[in-house]
C-alpha cells in the first residue's frame, strides 16, 4: 500500500518503476556506447598519425575501450540486455576507466585531457540515465581510485599534491555534481511515478486540488512521462512538456486550440468510446490509442487515466498519462503474423500429411488390388500357352479357344499396364498434348468400331451423331480425345446389359476466331451409379465395390485419367446418373480451329474397312482406361486366319526388326493378311535394301543395336534416288508423345507401339499405300 504521509510507493509499484526506468535507459545507453566507440577509435587513428612514437600498448587500451562499447551497443538488444542494462553500462564505463587509467600511466602527459574526457562522460550519464544512485558513486569512486592509482604507479606521487591537486579537486567535485544530479533525476522520476499513481488510485478529489498537483511550474513538468488534462469540451487544459513534444507541437498554447478528437485522435470514435469508459469506471488503465501528431503521423500509446467528479457535472475533468508503445505493437503485430504464419504452416503441414497417409492407405490397397489383376491375367495367359505347349488340345476349334483366351487376358493384362504407366506420367507432370489436325467424325468412328465387337457380345447398339455446326478440321491431340471417348464407351458396354442401347452426341458448345469448345456426351441405358457413388469415380485408386458391379472393374484410374486428358485440353467431366434408368457422361474439350472450316458433316472422310468396323472383336474385360498404345491395339480379332485377304500383287514391305522372336511373329502376321514382306535386322542392311530393291513401304523398328531407326530414317531420307520418300512407319516400345515427335521429326510418317495389333497395323499401311498411289 501507498503510505500517504510519506508519499512512498508500494514494493510492486516500485518494482514496476524500476522496470520502465530500465526501458528509459536502453536509447542514452546506445547513443554513449557509440559516442565512447567513436572517440576511442578517433584517438586511436590521431594517436597513431600525430605521435612521433606510437605507443602500442596505448593504442590496443584505446581499442579495447571501443570493442567494450560496442559489445554493449550489440549486447543491450539480447534478453540480458533488455533485463539488465545496468551490467552493460558498468562493462562500458569501467573499461573506458581502466583503459584511460592504464594510458595516464604509460602517457602521463595525457593526464589532463583523459581524466576530464571520462569525468565528462560519466557526467553525462547522470543527466540522462537517471539511474539508481548507488551505480554512479560506484562509477564515480573507482575513476577517483584509478587515476591517483595510474599517478602513484608512475611514480611522482608528490604531482598530486601540487600540479594535479586542482585537476583532481575538480575531478571530485565533478563526481560529486554528477551523484547529486543523478539522485536528483531519479527521485523526480520517483515523485513522478508516485504522483501519477496517487492520481489513478484515489475514487475522488476536488478541482482545486487536482489544478494544484498538475500546477505546470510546480509538479506538471517535473513529470518525465508525457500527462494531460482535458474537459468534456473536448479541449486540452492542462500538459506537461513532455506530452507536448511526443506530439510534435512546440507549446501548450497551440495545443489549447484543437480540438481533441479530431485533431489528436486518429480516430475521433476512440475518444467518445474513452469517455463512456471513464464516466463507467472512473479510471482506465492499459487502454491503446492510435493518436496522430502534428505532422499527420500516427502513433501508438498505452493511456492510463481516471475521471475527476465535480459538483457540476459539465465541469468534469480527465486526466491521464500516456507511453507511446508503437514500435511494441509493431513487434507483437509481427509475432503475431509470425505465430499465424507458422499455425497455417502448421495446419497445412499437418493436413499435407493427413492427405499423404490418405493417398498412401489408398495406393497401398489399389496396389494390393493390382497385384490380383495383373496376376489373374497372366495366370490364364501362362495357362493356355502351357496347354498349347504341350499339345493338350482334342481339336483344332479348342486350340483356337485355347489361343483366343489367352490373347483375351494378355489384351487385358495391356490394359492395366497401360493404365498404370498414363497415371504415373499424369502424377509427374509429364504428360504432354499434341497439336495435329484430324476430324472428330474420324475420331468418333474409330473409338465407335474399337468397342463395338465388345457390344455385339452382349446384343447392344452403339449410334452416334454429329451436330452440324462441329467445325471439321480441328487441332489438338486426337490421340487422347479418341481414349477418352473409347474409354467411356468401354464402360458404357461394361455397366449396360443385353440389349442395351448407347449413344454419342457430338456438338459446338462455344465457338472464337482460334478455338472451339467441344461437347460430347456419351449416354447409355445401364443401371446407373448411386448419386453418393459419382464423386468417388474421379478420385485416383477408387473403385465402385457393389456386387456384380466389382467383379466388372478393373485398375479404377480410367475416369480419373479422362478427367485429367479433359483438364489438359482445357474442358471438364462430369456425370449425370439415375439407378435403373442409365448414365450420362459429357466431357467438354477447348481445341484450335482454323477462321474458316468445313463442319465434320461436310467434311469428306474415308471408310473405315468393315474388318475395322464390324469384325474387330476387342472384347477386353477391361475398358477403365486405354492410352495410346492401348487404343491403337484395339483392332483385334478373334483368330487372324478370319481377316480378309489384301493381296497387293505389286506391293512389298520391308520390316526392319532386330529381335528374332518380334520379327518372325510381325512376318508371319503380315503375310498372312497378304502382303509380300522382306526382312532385315538392323539399320545397315535397311539401308541397303531400300536403296537396291523396289520397296513400296518400311516398317521401321526404334531400338536397334548397331544402327537405330531414327539415324536409319534419316540417311534413306538422305539418299539421292526416288527411294527416300518411301513411307516409313516407326514400329517401337516406346509410347509416349516425345517419342512419336522425335521419330516424326526423324522422317518417318507415322508411328504404332507394340505390342503390335495386325489390324490397326494394316489400317496404317493401306493409308500410307492409298497417299503413295494417289502422289
Amino acid at each position: 500500500m501507498r503510505s500517504e504521509k510519506t508519499g512512498s510507493l508500494s514494493e510492486e509499484e516500485i518494482r514496476i518503476f524500476k522496470e520502465e526506468n530500465k526501458k528509459i535507459i536502453f536509447r542514452p545507453l546506445k547513443v554513449f556506447a557509440i559516442i565512447i566507440a567513436a572517440i576511442s577509435i578517433a584517438l586511436l587513428i590521431f594517436g597513431f598519425i600525430s605521435a612521433s612514437q606510437f605507443i602500442l600498448d596505448t593504442g590496443i587500451a584505446r581499442l579495447t575501450a571501443a570493442i567494450a562499447a560496442l559489445i554493449s551497443l550489440i549486447s543491450i538488444n539480447t534478453a540480458l540486455g533488455k533485463e539488465k542494462p545496468h551490467i552493460f553500462v558498468h562493462l562500458m564505463i569501467w573499461a573506458l576507466i581502466l583503459t584511460t587509467g592504464y594510458i595516464i600511466y604509460r602517457a602521463p602527459e595525457s593526464f589532463v585531457f583523459n581524466s576530464y574526457y571520462v569525468i565528462f562522460i560519466i557526467f553525462m550519464f547522470s543527466l540522462f540515465l537517471g539511474w539508481e544512485s548507488i551505480h554512479q558513486i560506484i562509477l564515480v569512486s573507482l575513476f577517483l581510485a584509478v587515476i591517483i592509482l595510474s599517478v602513484v604507479l608512475n611514480g611522482d606521487t608528490s604531482k598530486i599534491f601540487n600540479e594535479d591537486i586542482v585537476h583532481l579537486v575538480s575531478f571530485l567535485l565533478i563526481g560529486i555534481g554528477s551523484i547529486v544530479a543523478n539522485k536528483i533525476i531519479y527521485e523526480s522520476k520517483r515523485k513522478a511515478a508516485f504522483l501519477i499513481g496517487e492520481l489513478l488510485s484515489e475514487p475522488s478529489v476536488s478541482r482545486n486540488e487536482i489544478s494544484a498537483k498538475t500546477s505546470p511550474v510546480q509538479d506538471v513538468n517535473q513529470f518525465v512521462i508525457p500527462f494531460f488534462v482535458t474537459n468534456r469540451e473536448d479541449k486540452i487544459i492542462e500538459a506537461n512538456v513532455e506530452f507536448i513534444k511526443l506530439l510534435g507541437y512546440s507549446s501548450k498554447s497551440d495545443l489549447e486550440k484543437l480540438s481533441l478528437s479530431s485533431d489528436i485522435f486518429a480516430n475521433p470514435g476512440d475518444r467518445n468510446e474513452l469517455l463512456l469508459q471513464l464516466d463507467k469506471k472512473n479510471t482506465v488503465k492499459n487502454y491503446n490509442l492510435l493518436l496522430k501528431r502534428k505532422s499527420g503521423q500516427e502513433f501508438v500509446v498505452r493511456f492510463y487515466g481516471r475521471k475527476i467528479k465535480n459538483d457540476e457535472k459539465k465541469d468534469a475533468l480527465y486526466e491521464g498519462t500516456i507511453e507511446e508503445i508503437t514500435d511494441e505493437v509493431k513487434e507483437q503485430e509481427k509475432l503475431y503474423k509470425e505465430l499465424e504464419d507458422l499455425r497455417k504452416e502448421q495446419q497445412r503441414a499437418a493436413n499435407e500429411a493427413t492427405n499423404a497417409r490418405y493417398t498412401s492407405n489408398i495406393k497401398t490397397r489399389f496396389l494390393a488390388n493390382m497385384s490380383h489383376e495383373i496376376r489373374t491375367p497372366m495366370n490364364s495367359v501362362l495357362g493356355f500357352l502351357t496347354l498349347i505347349e504341350n499339345g493338350l488340345f482334342e481339336s483344332m476349334d479348342e486350340l483356337k479357344d485355347f489361343a483366343s483366351n489367352a490373347k483375351v487376358s494378355a489384351e487385358s493384362l495391356l490394359d492395366i499396364i497401360n493404365n498404370i504407366l498414363d497415371i504415373s506420367k499424369i502424377e509427374a507432370g509429364k504428360m504432354d498434348l499434341l497439336e495435329e489436325e484430324f476430324n472428330i467424325r474420324d475420331e468418333v468412328d474409330k473409338a465407335r468400331s474399337i468397342c463395338t465387337p465388345a457390344a455385339k457380345e452382349k446384343t447392344q447398339k452403339i449410334t452416334y451423331s454429329i451436330a452440324d455446326d462441329v467445325p471439321a478440321p480441328v487441332i489438338g491431340d486426337a490421340t487422347r480425345y479418341r481414349q477418352i471417348l473409347v474409354n467411356l464407351l468401354g464402360n458404357a458396354v461394361k455397366f449396360t446389359g443385353e440389349d442395351g442401347t448407347i449413344s454419342i452426341r457430338v456438338e459446338l458448345l462455344k465457338r472464337t476466331e482460334a478455338t472451339a469448345t467441344i461437347k460430347t456426351i456419351v449416354k447409355d441405358s445401364g443401371k446407373g451409379i448411386p448419386k453418393d457413388k459419382i464423386p468417388e469415380l474421379f478420385k485416383a485408386y477408387s473403385q465402385l465395390k457393389e456386387g456384380k458391379i466389382a467383379k466388372q472393374q478393373g485398375s479404377g484410374l480410367g475416369l480419373m485419367i479422362c478427367k485429367e486428358f479433359v483438364s489438359l485440353m482445357g474442358g471438364d467431366i462430369y456425370i449425370d446418373s439415375e439407378l435403373n434408368k442409365g448414365t450420362d457422361v459429357t466431357f467438354t474439350v477447348i481445341l484450335s480451329c482454323q477462321k474458316n472450316f468445313l463442319t465434320a458433316n461436310e467434311l469428306k472422310t474415308e471408310e473405315i474397312p468393315e474388318i475395322q468396323k464390324e469384325s474387330a472383336t476387342a472384347n477386353a474385360e477391361n475398358f477403365d482406361e486405354i492410352n495410346e498404345d492401348a487404343i491403337r491395339n484395339e483392332f483385334e480379332i478373334d483368330n487372324i486366319r478370319k481377316l480378309p485377304r489384301t493381296i497387293h500383287s505389286k506391293t512389298r514391305l520391308l520390316l526392319v526388326e532386330d529381335n528374332p522372336i518380334s520379327q518372325k511373329v510381325e512376318l508371319k502376321l503380315l503375310r498372312e493378311v497378304g502382303y509380300s514382306v522382306d526382312a532385315v535386322s538392323n539399320g545397315f542392311d535397311a539401308i541397303e535394301a531400300v536403296k537396291t530393291n523396289s520397296f513400296n513401304l518400311v516398317l521401321m523398328d526404334i531400338e536397334m543395336t548397331d544402327l537405330d531407326g531414327i539415324a536409319a530414317t534419316k540417311k534413306i531420307r538422305e539418299l539421292d534416288s526416288q527411294s527416300k520418300n518411301i513411307p516409313i512407319i516407326a514400329v517401337t516400345a516406346h509410347s509416349s508423345m516425345k517419342d512419336r515427335e522425335k521419330c516424326l521429326a526423324a522422317g518417318m510418317n507415322d508411328y504404332i507401339a507394340k505390342p503390335i495389333n495386325i489390324n490397326f497395323l494394316k489400317m496404317i499401311i493401306d493409308k500410307w499405300l492409298s497417299e503413295t498411289i494417289r502422289q
